[in-house]
C-alpha cells in the first residue's frame, strides 16, 4: 500500500495548494496597462475675433467669424504632444473712419473692409493626467495667417455736404505672423474617440486674435 492510500485527503491538499500559488504568482504580475496613443486626427468649428486695421474708435476688432479647421498630432511622451494644424474663416466685416485733407477742409474717408482669413499653426502642448477619461492641456507656438481683403471707400466733405464721392474699392492680401497660446482639453467619450474644446490667443505687438474650438477626433 502506498504512503497516499492510507491518506486519501492529502493528495486533494496538494491539489489545492498548487492552484493557491498557481493563482498567487498570476495576481503578483503588474495589471497589463492599455497602449498609450502615438498620434491623433480632429476636426473642428469655432467662433474667431481678430484686430483690424486702425479705427476712429477704440473698438477696432472683427467679430463673429465663423472658423473651421482640421488638425493631426504627434506624442513625444505621455504628456509632450506637436500639433499641426490649418483651418479657413468666414467672412467678417468691419467700419472705420479716416479723416484725410483736402486743402483746408478736412475729408473723411469712410472704409468697409471684408476680411475673410487662413491659417496655418504648429504648437507644442503639454497634457496633463496620466491615462485619463479628462486631459487638460496648455500650449504655445507659432501661427501664420493669410488674409484676403476687400476694401470699399467712401469720401465725404461734411463742410460742403452734398453728393458724396462715389466711392473706389480695393482687393489687398496680407500675411502676418504670430505667436500663440492655447488652453484647452480632450474628453474620451470611449477607448480612442474624444471631444476636444480649447481657447487660442494669438499675440503680436499684443491680442490680435481669440479662437474658440470644439471638434471631434480620434487617437491611434
Amino acid at each position: 500500500m502506498g504512503p497516499f492510500r492510507a491518506f486519501p485527503g492529502v493528495k486533494a491538499l496538494a491539489t489545492i495548494s498548487a492552484l493557491l500559488l498557481a493563482a498567487s504568482a498570476a495576481s503578483a504580475q503588474p495589471a497589463i496597462q492599455p497602449a498609450l496613443p502615438r498620434a491623433d486626427v480632429q476636426a473642428a468649428v469655432g467662433w474667431q475675433n481678430l484686430r483690424s486695421d486702425p479705427a476712429g474708435t477704440s473698438n477696432n476688432w472683427v467679430n463673429s467669424i465663423a472658423f473651421a479647421d482640421a488638425a493631426a498630432g504627434w506624442y513625444w511622451t505621455e504628456h509632450l504632444r506637436t500639433q499641426v494644424d490649418v483651418g479657413i474663416g468666414s467672412t467678417g466685416k468691419t467700419y472705420r473712419t479716416v479723416e484725410i485733407s483736402s486743402g483746408s477742409r478736412p475729408v473723411y474717408r469712410f472704409v468697409r473692409t471684408d476680411v475673410r482669413p487662413a491659417t496655418f499653426a504648429i504648437s507644442q502642448q503639454y497634457q496633463f493626467f496620466h491615462n485619463a477619461i479628462f486631459h487638460p492641456h496648455v500650449g504655445g507656438g507659432v501661427l501664420v495667417r493669410s488674409e484676403r481683403l476687400h476694401d470699399d471707400y467712401v469720401d465725404y466733405d461734411f463742410v460742403t455736404p452734398g453728393t458724396p464721392d462715389p466711392g473706389h474699392t480695393e482687393d489687398r492680401t496680407r500675411t502676418r505672423v504670430a505667436a500663440l497660446a492655447d488652453v484647452g482639453f480632450k474628453a474620451y467619450m470611449s477607448e480612442r474617440a474624444f471631444f476636444s474644446s480649447d481657447a487660442r490667443f494669438t499675440i503680436r505687438k499684443s491680442v490680435d486674435g481669440v479662437l474658440f474650438r470644439f471638434g471631434f477626433g480620434i487617437d491611434f
